[in-house]
């Protein structure tokens, strides 16, 4: 009964994977060997993981160009910016040259 309490606890402080992690633990005996020390360390990375993880994916989901269909060749050389279509050419090259 105190493990179901201590793992709603976790979920209510928003600790799911360290809830997750607790539960995967007390299932496997495999854990039964490490220290306490080692066992909340492995809990706590857990969480970390969980967490960089979906920071990193809200990020991305962010990061998302603006313009898809951007590209060299959609680029408009009439509009007074001081683009060149020769120097944009030279520089694409070169690029694509190193990329190789």
């Amino acid at each position: 009964m105190l493990t179901q309490q201590t793992v709603e606890k976790m979920h209510g402080m928003k600790l799911s994977a360290m809830a997750e992690a607790f539960e995967q633990q007390l299932g496997s005996g495999a854990h039964a060997t490490l220290s306490f020390e080692e066992r909340v360390g492995l809990l706590i990375d857990c969480e970390w993981t969980a967490r960089e993880q979906r920071t990193l994916t809200r990020r991305l989901r962010a990061a998302t160009p603006r313009y898809t269909a951007a590209s060299l060749e959609n680029v408009d050389f009439t509009h007074p910016r001081g683009l060149h279509r020769q120097q944009v050419q030279i520089v694409h090259y070169f690029r694509l040259e190193r990329e190789q």
